[in-house]
């Protein structure tokens, strides 16, 4: 176990990492018959697996507190950039969550669901 005391800011942000990932993944996990036409997340893509996905979650939380706790808070800038990292994650953890629910409010016939083009699945990504 990591012997650590985390400022209140790292818990929240951790909080709300942990929180947004939850979220994604339940609302993914309810639109199941979905998740191999719709799911536009890029390691999903690349590895036809959700597995990545929860792998490099829990590897964030860990390099997060790691990087808080490394040098005793003298690397500002490795702070930043995995908070900033962590943080452009939760925003694109928004995105997905809005269309999971927008998913599963519609529930689309799974020949639409074919039917969507990469384009379409990595437009969010892209205007992110």
């Amino acid at each position: 176990m990591i012997n650590t005391k985390l400022s209140k800011g790292l818990k929240v942000v951790i909080g709300i990492f942990i929180f947004f990932a939850m979220a994604d993944l339940i609302l993914t996990y309810m639109n199941f018959k979905y998740i191999p036409y719709l799911e536009s997340n890029p390691l999903y893509l690349a590895f036809k697996s959700m597995i990545p996905i929860i792998i490099v979650n829990i590897m964030l939380v860990f390099l997060l507190i790691y990087s808080y706790n490394d040098n005793k808070g003298k690397n500002f800038a490795r702070k930043f950039f995995v908070t900033n990292i962590v943080t452009w994650i939760a925003v694109a953890r928004l995105i997905a969550i809005k269309g999971n629910i927008k998913v599963f409010m519609a529930q689309p016939s799974l020949e639409v669901a074919q039917a969507v083009p990469m384009e379409a699945k990595l437009t969010s990504y892209a205007l992110l």
